[in-house]
């Protein structure tokens, strides 16, 4: 109440309640009267006890390279992660940047390192140390939002706040389509906006557009002529007809017999199954998917039939595998170094 309501002065003098509080303190987070300062407020104090910490730690000559890495996925990643689950705020480059120069200097002390930064991030498997990218750990925790909406049996307070501002089409169905995702920005909700603008941002870097238009909603594909003056379409979705995956079976698109059979499709709906099957053909592609896409692929797939589980875990996977780092570059050194060249088992 001290945050949203400007109480008379009879309420105030008879209610002894701090009327005049700035803040709350709620599981660890300050919800500010000013929510332009949520950021502020919380990552201000954390970046100046993780720095301090750092810092104090440095003091310790006998740490090795992998404690001090150890360090860094025990105390410092869970204290940013529970911030980057919990805030609906951005944190741009610069402050990742900056977060990434301090690690290195705490974990090669000081001295110049020995070992690239992106590398260090690398699995152990690929020649790294599983050193955690704090951006990727950020866009995983920001976008896991998306695969709840896409499953129906979840439910949550949050996510009925969330569908009931869009009227116009169910929120999930913008997940794959650019021209939706525009039309939400006139709500003015910052923080579903937000969502969609780091998955529009992973979406892009991993290069995954073309599999996600299985994941559009054939009623409302803003690309999709046919269902514009045809509610017909909206109907199908009763029918268990969402997306175009819903109409196929291992990514093989059905034929119209076993959807009417399924699906309960009428006969007048024929002419409609073939505006779908043309245009599934000519802009889905929905074979030889790459090792990204499919990893992409999975996951929404089985957002989509059960609750996601380890969320977080599979999307900074999935984005890990996106980055294409690999320690190459050594081999190539070595090559030229011996003049000799070596196999990639070697």
């Amino acid at each position: 109440m001290s945050l949203n309501y400007t109480p008379s002065k009879k309420l105030q003098d008879t209610c002894d309640l701090k009327w005049e509080a700035k803040s709350l303190k709620y599981l660890g987070i300050t919800l500010p009267k000013d929510l332009s300062t949520l950021s502020q407020v919380n990552y201000g104090p954390l970046i100046s006890e993780m720095k301090a910490d750092m810092h104090r730690w440095n003091l310790i000559p006998f740490l090795s390279l992998n404690s001090r890495i150890n360090t860094i996925k025990m105390n410092i990643l869970p204290r940013l992660l529970y911030l980057f689950r919990i805030l609906p705020v951005e944190v741009d480059d610069n402050q990742f940047r900056e977060w990434d120069k301090w690690i290195s200097h705490f974990i090669w002390q000081g001295k110049k390192p020995r070992i690239r930064y992106n590398t260090l991030q690398l699995g152990k498997e690929g020649g790294g140390m599983v050193l955690p990218c704090l951006t990727n750990y950020f866009f995983a925790s920001q976008i896991t939002s998306l695969l709840y909406w896409c499953n129906r049996e979840y439910k949550a307070r949050w996510k009925e706040i969330e569908f009931v501002l869009v009227d116009s089409f169910p929120l999930q169905a913008s997940i794959a389509d650019i021209g939706l995702m525009a039309q939400l920005e006139k709500f003015k909700n910052s923080w579903i906006n937000l969502t969609l603008k780091v998955w529009q941002k992973v979406v892009n870097s991993c290069g995954i557009n073309n599999m996600l238009k299985l994941f559009r909603w054939c009623a409302y594909d803003t690309e999709f002529l046919p269902n514009r003056g045809d509610n017909r379409f909206e109907l199908w979705i009763k029918k268990g007809l969402t997306t175009y995956l819903s109409f196929t079976h291992k990514r093989v698109l059905q034929s119209s017999q076993f959807l009417q059979g399924k699906h309960g499709l009428e006969h007048n709906d024929f002419f409609r199954y073939l505006q779908v099957r043309h245009y599934v053909n000519q802009s889905c592609r929905y074979t030889d998917l790459s090792t990204v896409e499919l990893e992409f692929f999975k996951i929404l797939n089985s957002a989509c039939s059960s609750i996601p589980s380890k969320s977080v875990s599979r999307l900074y996977n999935a984005l890990s595998h996106a980055k294409n780092v690999n320690t190459l570059y050594i081999k190539e050194k070595w090559e030229k170094e011996v003049g000799l060249v070596l196999s990639e088992e070697a």
